[in-house]
């Protein structure tokens, strides 16, 4: 897959292109020998690895057209529209943030410029969780992601600006061997080819999605948003166990069940759909504190965007309309709990006009015992 990655990067003969995660300079030492003059550029957060990815250009004659710098892909040390092409080799399942680096990707490349993704598929859950467990056996870091569906990749990236060619699939990305673990643990290899397109996408443009009553078919996509979000927002917050066991098809049943159950209740479900697919939802009904009254204070149970689709207005318009909803059916004020820990979810909040009233409780969460804080909000007439 590489030798196609390679072919398909000098039929391109970018001017300027950036390697994310260059580590020794080794894909970029296959790219020189082009007839294109480009600059090629490495980034990476290793400043051994960037030593010897400069020395390699040096010894191989081609250092005027190398540059190499320390960086993060979530906060790529470049200049907007600086890149031509940018590849992602097996760098993606590595980063804490993908969002991040994919959103920042888009600012650093130029219009019509080329995204070369490729990475593995996603491996079991309980591969990735046995694989994690020797690794940490080990003393090494845990793997953060165990792979893509190169599906959900592609709407991801459609939402913030990228139009995405094609997917290839052929051989194996491996994630870790022995001697570091008992066994390869590998997964098949993908490479996705996206263009940045050249209108550009206002947060008005991204926001645009239909939120609307939840029916029993959107059961698994609910249970999807569900757990891929758990995943990469409580990461670091609750043990990588708890959230690599999650399981989409218990919540999916779960929901089902739920949501056949909404007309005889004062519950609701809401999802945001983009483009047909189920990207946020918001669940609400009655307050469960035995301090308040479930005549007259709602609350929000939950409410969560696929990571893809952070910051884009999405997880405003379902609290808009949860708001509106449970204003209309009369109830006074709203509450809600959240780890006090989580402060990309209560910045939310607060800037929606919530406020802590004071009270802190202790929870299990998947076996961890995790302290969450209450928020609410009034409803003015």
């Amino acid at each position: 897959m590489t030798s196609e990655l390679v072919r398909r990067i000098l039929n391109l003969r970018p001017l300027r292109l950036l390697d994310a995660g260059c580590g020794e300079g080794d894909f970029l030492a296959q790219i020189r020998g082009s007839e294109s003059h480009g600059i090629l550029i490495g980034v990476d957060v290793n400043k051994t690895s960037l030593a010897k990815a400069r020395a390699k250009a040096l010894g191989g004659g081609w250092s005027e057209r190398a540059v190499f710098i320390l960086g993060d892909m979530g906060m790529i040390p470049l200049r907007d529209a600086t890149a031509d092409a940018i590849v992602f080799r097996g760098l993606l399942h590595h980063l804490g943030d993908i969002n991040s680096a994919l959103d920042d990707a888009r600012r650093v490349l130029a219009r019509d410029g080329f995204l070369f993704i490729q990475d593995g598929t996603q491996m079991s859950r309980e591969d990735f969780e046995e694989m994690n467990k020797a690794l940490h056996q080990k003393g090494l870091p845990r793997e953060v992601h165990p792979g893509f569906d190169p599906e959900e990749l592609t709407v991801g990236l459609r939402s913030i600006g990228f139009v995405v060619d094609e997917v290839i699939k052929g051989g194996e990305a491996v994630f870790a061997t022995p001697p570091h673990v008992p066994k390869v643990y590998a997964t098949p290899l993908f490479l996705l080819v996206a263009r940045r397109t050249r209108q550009e996408v206002s947060g008005e443009d991204r926001s645009s999605v239909a939120i609307r009553k939840a029916r029993p078919g959107d059961a698994e996509a609910i249970a999807k948003v569900h757990v891929r979000t758990w995943q990469v927002a409580y990461r670091g917050q609750l043990p990588d166990d708890v959230l690599d066991n999650l399981s989409v098809e218990d919540r999916a049943e779960m929901w089902h069940q739920l949501i056949r159950r909404l007309g005889d209740s004062d519950h609701r479900v809401w999802v945001a759909e983009r483009e047909g697919d189920v990207v946020g939802f918001v669940n609400t009904g009655p307050t469960r504190d035995e301090d308040s009254d479930s005549r007259t204070t709602g609350e929000v149970y939950a409410i969560y965007v696929l990571p893809a689709f952070w910051g884009q207005g999405i997880g405003r318009a379902l609290m808009e309309r949860a708001v509106g909803e449970m204003r209309s059916q009369g109830f006074r004020d709203i509450a809600l709990w959240v780890l006090d820990t989580s402060v990309r979810t209560r910045h939310f909040y607060e800037t929606a006009g919530w406020r802590t009233d004071g009270s802190v409780r202790d929870e299990m969460i998947g076996g961890t015992p995790a302290q969450v804080v209450r928020y609410r909000l009034p409803l003015s007439e």
